[in-house]
């Protein structure tokens, strides 16, 4: 095989570049002229214009290279023209692939992919065969093959590997050498390292896709700390691709490497490496909203998460007494990412906020745990003010309910009832708001309300999956919040206040319980009619099991919460009206369990099996309760 005498040591042979064969094959053919017309910008109107001028260039010089004949004198002919017409085909499919005719462009890059492998060991083949086989592995992940996809990208990784071993150096384009004779050639080794970092980054993708969470990874972090090393840094798509990587860890309990990630993306998010026309917006797509803004609001929401997931884990930790470390082995110690860019006067880095990290044990005691919780109400609030719910109303709610988390799990570092009561109203509060204004009942669930007008909300027809999350989460909040008010009501009934204050308490703390408790009945009830057929009945049985587990698992909690519902007690009741009301509410707890009971004895609900022996417990119960409290 002919070696370019521009980079003579290639192969450790030498052979001249402008050798008869090459020189007719040449003829008045200019490299650099389809160089140029390949990379030129197009006007929108005709986006493929200057690449179709460039194909016709190459179909040229696939011509010219088929009706050249051997010549004897020519020893470089016989190899020359099988190689070279195999890179043209590989520019012939990259070209066809990038005007949108994917599978003629994969049919010519997979013949040209064959036709290189047997020279892979060659510095003018290596950097053709390496992007054919991404080029090809990424048409086969569109056309949703991510197996196949897989294998060529493992293939491109496993090339290069080899090839590197060798200590030999690849031309990134050997048709300059050999048409351009006087250009300058491009470093080969910066070129196939690219290449490298491409298949790194591509097969992390197509691992995600196969759920090889593990493997996409590890390569996603390889990938990261390549872009550092080797490539051309565009800080934008850096970090948030470490903000993925960053959720792996944070899910996997491995907080210190997911601290890492997220304090990298922030430092980088702050540094000269994002150019001022992509941190305003104004190149980042068609809805102009992902510039460096947007970058900045996920950012803020992931680190929320990233707290919420410590302090969930710190909460149920609490309440089982378990006192073992959780967090897996992975030191601080180990430095993920070096070379980060330096962060920019222009982006003053005092705006970067402080992140705590979370503790060995997790957090332990409540100061821990506030530590933990104002990191993540902090970052949640940050997000809002980006994902405002006019324009973002999925993210907007998915962090509003987030929020709510945190205070739950705070609420189990606090001993005092009144305390976690004023949380679990906070809790109340924001989700209320979400389909309504703040001390919602369910009969005012908006139906096509504009959002943030006053009694308006997220529409039942156009998100009722969102209004049914929301309706069933401020249920359990509000069954939380008549808890906390039951325990207040316990310790007055134990004190030692005077008569008079005692049944004042008494008489605020139990209109407080049952005003917690009539909310969550209504609540649940609502949640309940939003699975209704579009007749209004109840579908018998529900097509998606998912959905009958869910809405009998509401009809437990709303039959239990019709049998903890005291009657209003007022200057005219009697006993007599107060035990009528009373049996009305055991009647209604009774119904309930008696639905879940027929339907899953008729058409069974996955995973209930240990709810429905206490509902069948409870039919019984409630029914000897009604005539206990009829008779007496």
């Amino acid at each position: 095989m002919g070696v370019i005498e521009n980079n003579p040591s290639s192969d450790g042979a030498e052979a001249s570049a402008a050798s008869p064969f090459h020189a007719r094959v040449r003829g008045g053919l200019s490299w650099a002229e389809y160089v140029h017309l390949r990379d030129q910008p197009a006007p929108k109107e005709t986006p493929h214009i200057f690449k179709y001028q460039a194909r016709s260039l190459l179909t040229a010089l696939k011509s010219r290279l088929e009706a050249t004949d051997t010549e004897p004198e020519d020893a470089s002919c016989a190899t020359d023209k099988p190689l070279m017409l195999a890179l043209v085909d590989y520019h012939l499919g990259l070209n066809m692939i990038n005007t949108e005719e994917l599978t003629a462009g994969e049919k010519l890059l997979s013949s040209s992919v064959a036709r290189l492998r047997p020279s892979a060991d060659h510095g003018a083949c290596i950097a053709a065969l390496i992007d054919g086989l991404n080029q090809v592995a990424v048409v086969w992940s569109d056309w949703n093959e991510p197996r196949k996809a897989a294998g060529l990208l493992e293939e491109a990784v496993d090339l290069f590997k080899a090839f590197k071993a060798k200590g030999k150096e690849p031309i990134a384009d050997p048709f300059v050498g050999w048409f351009d004779v006087d250009a300058k050639l491009d470093d080969g080794w910066a070129y196939l390292e690219g290449l490298h970092t491409f298949s790194t980054y591509y097969l992390a993708q197509v691992y995600g896709t196969l759920k090889l969470k593990d493997k996409s990874a590890e390569l996603c972090k390889l990938t990261l700390q390549r872009q550092l090393k080797h490539g051309k840094l565009i800080g934008l798509t850096w970090a948030l691709d470490c903000m993925t990587l960053a959720q792996y860890y944070h899910q996997n309990n491995a907080f210190p490497l997911a601290y890492q990630c997220l304090a990298s993306s922030e430092h980088v998010l702050h540094s000269t490496a994002i150019p001022d026309d992509v941190a305003d917006g104004s190149v980042s797509g068609e809805s102009g909203e992902n510039g460096l803004v947007r970058a900045k609001a996920d950012l803020s929401f992931i680190w929320g998460k990233f707290y919420l997931a410590a302090l969930a884990i710190s909460a149920e930790r609490r309440e089982s007494g378990t006192t073992r470390a959780t967090i897996p082995d992975s030191s601080d110690d180990a430095v993920l990412f070096d070379g980060l860019p330096p962060l920019s006067e222009k982006r003053n880095p005092k705006l970067i906020p402080p992140r705590p990290k979370i503790p060995d044990q997790f957090a332990t005691t409540p100061a821990e745990a506030r530590e933990l919780f104002l990191a993540a109400i902090t970052s949640f609030s940050s997000a809002l003010t980006f994902f405002k719910i006019d324009g973002h109303v999925t993210d907007h709610v998915l962090i509003t309910q987030d929020l709510s988390r945190a205070y739950d799990y705070f609420s189990r570092f606090e001993d005092d009832a009144g305390k976690r009561w004023k949380l679990h109203k906070r809790r109340y509060e924001m989700l209320s708001t979400l389909i309504g204004v703040a001390n919602a009942t369910a009969g005012n669930l908006g139906e096509s309300g504009s959002f943030g007008s006053r009694g308006g909300g997220l529409s039942k027809t156009h998100f009722r999956g969102l209004v049914q999350q929301v309706s069933y989460e401020i249920a359990t909040v509000l069954e939380s919040m008549a808890d906390e008010k039951s325990e207040l009501l316990e310790q007055v009934e134990k004190s030692s206040d005077k008569d008079k204050d005692k049944a004042k308490k008494r008489r605020e703390l139990s209109n407080d319980v049952r005003d917690a408790t009539s909310k969550g009945i209504a609540f649940y009830e609502e949640f309940i009619k939003l699975f209704n057929n579009t007749d209004g009945t109840m579908p018998f049985p529900f097509e998606d099991p998912d959905d009958a587990r869910t809405v009998m698992t509401a009809r437990v909690r709303l039959a239990f919460l019709w049998s903890k519902l005291e009657p209003s007690v007022s200057s005219s009741s009697t006993m007599a009206s107060l035990k009528l009301e009373k049996v009305t509410y055991l009647r209604n707890s009774h119904k309930q369990y008696e639905y879940v009971q027929k339907y899953h004895r008729a058409h069974g609900v996955p995973e209930f099996a240990e709810t429905a022996d206490v509902v069948d417990q409870m039919v019984g119960l409630m029914a000897r309760q009604i005539v206990e409290l009829q008779r007496s």
